[in-house]
C-alpha cells in the first residue's frame, strides 16, 4: 500500500511539472535554452536567445572556445577583443582595470574604447560608435570576457570586414596595401599560396595576388630558392631571367613581351615589381602558370585552397609543357601587320645610344670622390650646343676638385662641391631641360653649390669626371618615346598605346574632329609618322606623330564622327586610349519611389545621409517600424538601385538603404501620407554642385612642419569647418576625402563628372626652401578650357578666391599661376588648386595652424562659392 502511494505523489510531480512547462510562455522557452550571460557592466542578468557569432579572419576561424560573439540590443556585433583582435590579428592590447578602458594600438593607430560608453578616442579624436563595449562573464563556462563592437574596431585599423546574417559569421580580411605600376594599391582580393611538388614555399611576407585574374607569384622565393631555377634581376634595365636546363626566358618590367629561346611571346600579364607597404618587402611579381609552363614544369590553380600548384615533369629544362603562340611584331612601311595590329611604331637605330644612356641615367650614381683636397677655384660653365637629344654642361676647375654630389629635389637638380671657392652668379640658358644655373659659395663649408632649375622634376642626369679631376660632364636627360602601337583587342574594342621610356604625362584633348596628345617632355625617337585606317568602322581614320619642338611630342587622331569617345588608362610607363561609340544612355525611370509610412509620421520625423562614397543613401524614420516594412515591403521602381536594406538602431531609428548602382544625387517629401523619393542624377536634383578636395591624405602628408601635417589642416579646414556653412545652404558638395585616406590624382579629377558638378576646388598648404616665402597663391591650367553655361572659367574663380582669401586672412597676396596640376588640368569643369600659405614662414605657420583662421579661410570659401553662383547661376 505505501508503494502505491508513493508511485501515485510521484505521478501527481510529474504531471504538475508537466502543466508549468506547457503553459510557460514561449520566450521564456526560448530563453531557457539561450546562452545565459552576466553583464558586469549594467550589473544584470541577460539571456541570449539569438545565433552566437563565430569569426573568420584571412579565410581560416578564430577560436573563440567559450567565448563566442553576440549581437548587442540593436543589432551590432559584439566578440571578445582578447582573442579576435590581440590573438588573432596581433593588434597590441592593454585593459586598464582602474579606468574602465581598452587600448588597442598598432604602428599607424592608437584606439581607446570605455566600458560602458559609445564614445571612442582614435589617435586622440572623439569618434562615436554604434554599440559600447561590455564586461561579461559567460554563466555556463564561468568566463569572463570585455566584448567591443568587432566592425568598429576591425574597420578603425584598416581591415577589411563582412556580415553573413544566414550563418551569423564575420569575415575579417587584412587588405595588403601595394605600391606597383606608380600607384598606391589597397588590395582585398585572393592572397594565393605556392606548392612545389607537394611542399609549401614560403610566400608569407608577400602572398600571390590575382592581377587580370591571373596568378602573380614571387620569382625569387618560388622559381630560384623554392625550385631552384637559375634567376637573375637586373635592376638597372628592368629585365628578369630564368634558365632551367636549355631552356631561357626573358622577360621585362610592365612589358606583356617576352623571349622564349630567343622567340618572341606574350606573358599575358607584365612582371611588376611590388612593394609591400606593410612589412617594406620588395619584390618581382611574375604570371606564376606562364612562367611555370614555359620552362616545363605543370601548374594547377587550386581555387579552394587558393594555391598555385607546380610539379615536376619530364619536360622540364627541355622545352616548354605548353605551345606558346609567337608574337610577331610589325615594322613601320613593311605591310605585315597581325589581324589586330594597325600599327606599331617604334625607336629608331638613331636613338639607341641616347636610351641606353637615359636608362642608365635613371639608377645613375649621385656622388663623385676624387680623394683629393685641394682647394679648387670654380672656373668656368658651359653649354655644350652640340648634345644631340640630351643637354650637356661641362665645368672646368684649375685643380682637380674634391668631390661633388647631386641632390634632385622636385624641379631643382642641386651639385655641392666641397673645398671649392666659386663667385656668386647666375646663368641663364635658352635650352629645354635647363633654364638657369645659380651659383652659391659658403665661406663657412667651404663649399659651392651649383643649382640647376629644371623644367620638369622627371628629368635624370648622370656625372662624369674628366681630365683627371679638372673638369666635370653633367648630362640631362629628358623622357623618351619608345612604342606607339594601335589596333583592335579580343573584344573588339579599338587601342592605341603610347609608352616611354619613363611615365610620360600625355594631355589629351578633342573637338569634334579628332582627338590630340600633347607629351610634354618627351622626345619623339620614333619619328615623324602616319597612318590611314581602312578598317570599316573604325574610330580611328588618321593618326599622325610629330615634334612639337625638340622636347616634345604630338600626337592627332582623326574622327570619324563627334560621338566618338575614349577611355585613359595607365600600365606603368605605357597609356592606352580605349575607343568606344558613344551609345545611347538608358533612360533612368525618374517616378519617385512611393514608400508607405506608419501612421502619424512627419517630415520632421524623418532625416537623410547621403554616403555617395559607398553610393548609398540612409532614410532615417523615428522608431522601431520593422514589423511595418515587413507587413508593407518597399517596390524598387528604379533601374539605377540595386538594393533597398531596412534595419534600426536606437541612435538613429529605422533606417532605409538604399544602394545605387552610380552615385545618383535625391531629395524626398511626403504626399498622402506616403514618402515619395526621387532619384536621379545629381544635376537633376540640385541647382548647384561643386567638389571640395582636401589635399594628399593617408600615406601622404603634404608639407611638414615639425609635427604639423599639411593633409590635416586641408581637411580640417574644408571638410568640418566649411562643411557647416555648406549644410542646408542650397549648394550641394562632395567631397573627394571623407576620412584620411590617400586618393590618386586622377580620381580626384575624375570625380567632377560623375557628380555633375560646377566647379572643383582643391585647398593645399605651401612650403619652400626659405621661411621668408609667404602668402596666398591660386593655380589653374590653361589647358583646362571648362567654363559653365554662364560662362564661369578656371581664372574668374582663380581670381575671385585669391583676392578673398588673401584680405580676409591679411596674407600676402601672390596671385594665380597657370601651372599642369593633374585635379586642375585633367578636369572636365573649372578648378583651382589653392596654396592658402606656407608652412614654412613663422606668421604662415601661425595664421594656418589657428582655429579662428581656419574657420576664416572656410568662411571665405564658402562666401566666395554663394556669390559665384549668384553671378554665374546654373539656370538649373
Amino acid at each position: 500500500m505505501r508503494k502505491k502511494i508513493k508511485n501515485y505523489k510521484k505521478m501527481c510531480v510529474l504531471l504538475i511539472v508537466s502543466l508549468l512547462i506547457s503553459s510557460a510562455p514561449v520566450d521564456q522557452a526560448q530563453a531557457a535554452s539561450g546562452l545565459k550571460i552576466y553583464n558586469y557592466t549594467t550589473n544584470s542578468s541577460m539571456t541570449v536567445t539569438d545565433e552566437t557569432i563565430s569569426y573568420v579572419y584571412n579565410e581560416k576561424s578564430i577560436p573563440l572556445g567559450n567565448n563566442p560573439g553576440i549581437l548587442s540590443s540593436n543589432g551590432v556585433a559584439l566578440g571578445p577583443y582578447v582573442k579576435i583582435f590581440r590573438d588573432a590579428l596581433g593588434i597590441k592590447t592593454l585593459y586598464n582595470k582602474e579606468k574602465k578602458t581598452v587600448t588597442l594600438r598598432d604602428d599607424k593607430t592608437t584606439l581607446v574604447l570605455t566600458l560602458g560608453s559609445k564614445t571612442a578616442q582614435v589617435n586622440g579624436k572623439s569618434v562615436t560608435m554604434n554599440a559600447a563595449p561590455i564586461s561579461i562573464k559567460y554563466s555556463k563556462a564561468n568566463e569572463t570576457a570585455i566584448l567591443v563592437p568587432t566592425r568598429f574596431v576591425a574597420e578603425t585599423f584598416g581591415y577589411s570586414y563582412d556580415w553573413n546574417s544566414t550563418s551569423s559569421t564575420v569575415t575579417i580580411t587584412k587588405p595588403l596595401n601595394l605600391t606597383y605600376d606608380n600607384q598606391l594599391v589597397s588590395y582585398t582580393g585572393i592572397q594565393g599560396s605556392v606548392k612545389f611538388d607537394g611542399k609549401n614555399v614560403n610566400v608569407s611576407n608577400l602572398p600571390s595576388i590575382l592581377i587580370a585574374n591571373t596568378a602573380m607569384a614571387q620569382a625569387y622565393k618560388v622559381f630560384a630558392k623554392g625550385m631552384g631555377v637559375t634567376y637573375k634581376y637586373s635592376e638597372s634595365k628592368g629585365t628578369i631571367s630564368f634558365t632551367k636546363g636549355n631552356i631561357n626566358l626573358l622577360m621585362e618590367l610592365g612589358s606583356k613581351i617576352a623571349y622564349l629561346n630567343d622567340e618572341v611571346v606574350d606573358c599575358g600579364v607584365a612582371p611588376k615589381l611590388v612593394f609591400n607597404e606593410d612589412n617594406g618587402e620588395v619584390a618581382v611579381l611574375v604570371p606564376a602558370q606562364f612562367v611555370s609552363k614555359a620552362l616545363g614544369y605543370d601548374y594547377n590553380w587550386n581555387s579552394a585552397t587558393k594555391t598555385s600548384e607546380i610539379t615536376t615533369t619530364k619536360k622540364v629544362g627541355k622545352e616548354p609543357n605548353i605551345t606558346i603562340p609567337p608574337v610577331s611584331p610589325s615594322t613601320p612601311g613593311d605591310g605585315n601587320y597581325s589581324e589586330s595590329e594597325y600599327f606599331n611604331w617604334t625607336a629608331k637605330d638613331s636613338y639607341k645610344d641616347v636610351l641606353e644612356e637615359a636608362k642608365n641615367a635613371m639608377n645613375s650614381k649621385n656622388s663623385i670622390d676624387t680623394g683629393s683636397v685641394t682647394i679648387s677655384q670654380f672656373l668656368k660653365l658651359d653649354t655644350d650646343q652640340l648634345a644631340k637629344n640630351k643637354e650637356n654642361y661641362q665645368f672646368s676647375f684649375n685643380e682637380t676638385f674634391s668631390s661633388v654630389t647631386a641632390i634632385k629635389d622636385k624641379e631643382e637638380l642641386i651639385l655641392s662641391f666641397k673645398n671649392m671657392v666659386a663667385t656668386d652668379s647666375l646663368s641663364t640658358f635658352g635650352n629645354e631641360l635647363a633654364k638657369e644655373a645659380r651659383v652659391i659659395y659658403d665661406a663657412v663649408k667651404n663649399q659651392t653649390d651649383v643649382i640647376f632649375t629644371l623644367s620638369d622634376a622627371s628629368i635624370s642626369y648622370t656625372l662624369t669626371s674628366e681630365n683627371d679631376g679638372k673638369g666635370l660632364s653633367l648630362s640631362l636627360y629628358s623622357n623618351y618615346l619608345t612604342q606607339i602601337s594601335a589596333g583592335r583587342d579580343d573584344s573588339g574594342s579599338e587601342y592605341l598605346s603610347i609608352t616611354g621610356l619613363k611615365d610620360i604625362k600625355p594631355i589629351v584633348t578633342q573637338d569634334e574632329d579628332s582627338i590630340y596628345v600633347s607629351i610634354p617632355n618627351t622626345i619623339n625617337t620614333l619619328g615623324d609618322n602616319n597612318f590611314s585606317n581602312k578598317e570599316e568602322n573604325s574610330s580611328m581614320l588618321f593618326v599622325s606623330l610629330n615634334s612639337m619642338s625638340a622636347n616634345n611630342s604630338f600626337l592627332i587622331i582623326q574622327k570619324p564622327s563627334p560621338d566618338v569617345t575614349y577611355e585613359l588608362n595607365q600600365d606603368g610607363s605605357t597609356y592606352t586610349l580605349t575607343f568606344e561609340k558613344e551609345e545611347e544612355i538608358p533612360v533612368i525611370d525618374n517616378s519617385s519611389l512611393k514608400i508607405a509610412l506608419p501612421s502619424g509620421i512627419r517630415l520632421s520625423d524623418i532625416s537623410s545621409e547621403d554616403n555617395y562614397n559607398k553610393k548609398q543613401i540612409s532614410i532615417f524614420i523615428k522608431g522601431d517600424h520593422r514589423t511595418f516594412f515587413e507587413q508593407n515591403p518597399i517596390v524598387n521602381t528604379y533601374d539605377n538601385v540595386s538594393n533597398i536594406k531596412v534595419s534600426y538602431s536606437s541612435s538613429k531609428g529605422t533606417e532605409l538603404l538604399i544602394t545605387t548602382k552610380v552615385i545618383q544625387g535625391f531629395k524626398y517629401t511626403i504626399v498622402d501620407g506616403k514618402l515619395q523619393v526621387t532619384i536621379d542624377r545629381p544635376s537633376a536634383i540640385y541647382d548647384k554642385i561643386i567638389i571640395l578636395d582636401a589635399g594628399h591624405g593617408g600615406k601622404d602628408p603634404g608639407a611638414l612642419k615639425g609635427t604639423t601635417q599639411e593633409k590635416v589642416i586641408n581637411y580640417k579646414i574644408l571638410n568640418e569647418y566649411a562643411k557647416e556653412y555648406f549644410t542646408n545652404s542650397g549648394i550641394k558638395v562632395y567631397y573627394t576625402r571623407v576620412d584620411d585616406t590617400l586618393i590618386a590624382l586622377d580620381d580626384r579629377a575624375a570625380f567632377a563628372k560623375q557628380v555633375d558638378a560646377d566647379f572643383f576646388i582643391s585647398l593645399h598648404c605651401n612650403s619652400a626652401t626659405t621661411s621668408a616665402a609667404r602668402g596666398t597663391s591660386v593655380y589653374y591650367s590653361s589647358v583646362n578650357k571648362s567654363k559653365t553655361s554662364s560662362g564661369l572659367t578656371n581664372t574668374i574663380l582663380a581670381n575671385t578666391l585669391v583676392n578673398n582669401l588673401s584680405k580676409a586672412l591679411g596674407t600676402k597676396n601672390l596671385g594665380i599661376i597657370d601651372k599642369g596640376f593633374v585635379v586642375v588640368r585633367d578636369n572636365s569643369v573649372p578648378a583651382v588648386l589653392i596654396e592658402l600659405a606656407f608652412l614654412t614662414n613663422p606668421d604662415d605657420l601661425a595664421l594656418l595652424t589657428s582655429s579662428t583662421s581656419q574657420k576664416k579661410a572656410a568662411k571665405t570659401i564658402y562666401d566666395t562659392v554663394a556669390s559665384l553662383f549668384e553671378a554665374y547661376p546654373t539656370n538649373r
